[in-house]
């Protein structure tokens, strides 16, 4: 396992970063970042959080003199842990780690930058776990640059002969943001060896066309979208094999239910302005909160 670093430079770009706490959660979150990165041939890096009071408390600047022996063994155990776990399941994966002040949110944030994805457990280490997603991938998902994948216990590896046949579901609205839903989401299918499941959803209140037209009207033009929301994209990756959902109803409550059967579910997230890119539409985060399987939120960088 290579040194700590306090230098965010020490993710080489395009790197999987992935946080550990020492929750049940997070080690899955590992072990599933460690498949990814090995599929992807990239670094894993595997990140462990330490409060900035206690970091900054005294005058000497080595992680090894701040943190108490006791604090010290630990946080070095859990990423030792962390890290062989990985490597058992992926040999000659390229694993580093970095101890960094702050809180487990800002850090992963800050790497976000050079990363090419963050990687959170559904839960953190809060007793609060039926009303709150744990406020790591919460704010994680809200805030970073890159993709970020949010993983439940369900999809630890583990359980990878189980899904083996189980479908990427991504979930397309048209706009911006499922344009690198739909990127991923066929990356992703490709990469695990697993059917592409592409799910559009509408409203018909909510169409932009007047009274008169009919239903099947409104049906065409949202199967008509879908399939350019598509378009060369089943060409880029022919290893895929694709089923399209197009249906009226509830975008939120038609994904949910895709994702009890689904490997993933790959969902974009709006990002328009200083405070809309600061949140997660509706549908991601529902979806965040409720799947059973991971969850990727590609976010739309605001301008």
């Amino acid at each position: 396992m290579s040194e700590s670093s306090l230098d965010s430079n020490a993710v080489l770009p395009g790197s999987v970063v992935v946080g550990i706490d020492g929750s049940r959660a997070a080690l899955g979150a590992a072990l599933w970042a460690g498949q990814i990165a090995h599929l992807r041939h990239v670094p894993l890096v595997v990140v462990y959080a330490v409060s900035a009071a206690q970091y900054f408390g005294r005058a000497e600047t080595s992680i090894e003199s701040v943190l108490s022996r006791h604090e010290h063994e630990q946080s070095k155990w859990l990423i030792a842990h962390a890290a062989s776990m990985v490597r058992r399941r992926n040999p000659g994966l390229r694993v580093s780690w970095l101890i960094r002040p702050g809180s487990g949110p800002d850090v992963l944030i800050d790497l976000s930058a050079r990363a090419g994805l963050i990687v959170v457990g559904a839960t953190g280490r809060s007793t609060i776990r039926a009303r709150l997603l744990g406020s790591t991938a919460s704010a994680v998902c809200n805030r970073a640059s890159c993709p970020v994948a949010v993983v439940h216990r369900s999809a630890e590896p583990s359980e990878r002969h189980r899904m083996r046949n189980l479908p990427v579901v991504v979930g397309i609205d048209g706009g911006p943001s499922s344009e690198r839903a739909v990127a991923n989401a066929f990356e992703y299918a490709s990469m695990l060896g697993a059917p592409l499941l592409a799910v559009h959803t509408w409203l018909a209140n909510e169409l932009p066309y007047g009274t008169e037209v009919s239903s099947d009207g409104d049906a065409e033009r949202e199967e008509a979208l879908l399939a350019e929301c598509l378009a060369g994209w089943q060409e880029k990756f022919p290893d895929v094999t694709v089923e399209r959902v197009c249906t009226e109803g509830n975008p939120l409550v038609e994904l949910s239910a895709r994702a009890a059967q689904a490997r993933m579910v790959v969902v974009g997230s709006h990002g328009r302005g200083p405070l809309t890119s600061l949140l997660l539409g509706s549908t991601s985060r529902g979806l965040v909160h409720r799947a059973p399987c991971t969850v990727l939120v590609c976010r739309t960088r605001s301008v």
